[in-house]
């Protein structure tokens, strides 16, 4: 089972219902609202199926429903450098 973390140099502004996250030192900054804000609190070095049960709780969907959203959103933050998968 797959977990993710935010990886090591990157910046991150938490702004009420924005997240700001960036590798430093030259960006680019990379700007998540709704969903995405959602899913990058939750990332915590879990694995996949932990951070969609949490999104799932507050979202108000059933996991299954959200699962490959979840997995291909932090896929594509793994491929910009902004999380690592292990």
């Amino acid at each position: 089972m797959s977990s993710f973390r935010i990886a090591a140099h990157i910046g991150v502004e938490d702004i009420e219902t924005e997240v700001y996250a960036a590798p430093l030192p030259d960006g680019p900054i990379v700007i998540l609202r709704d969903a995405a804000a959602l899913i990058w609190r939750e990332i915590a070095g879990d694995g996949l199926d932990a951070i969609v049960e949490r999104v799932a709780d507050v979202d108000g969907r059933a996991p299954d429903e959200i699962r490959d959203d979840v997995r291909a959103f932090l896929t594509g933050l793994a491929a910009q450098g902004l999380v690592v998968e292990v």
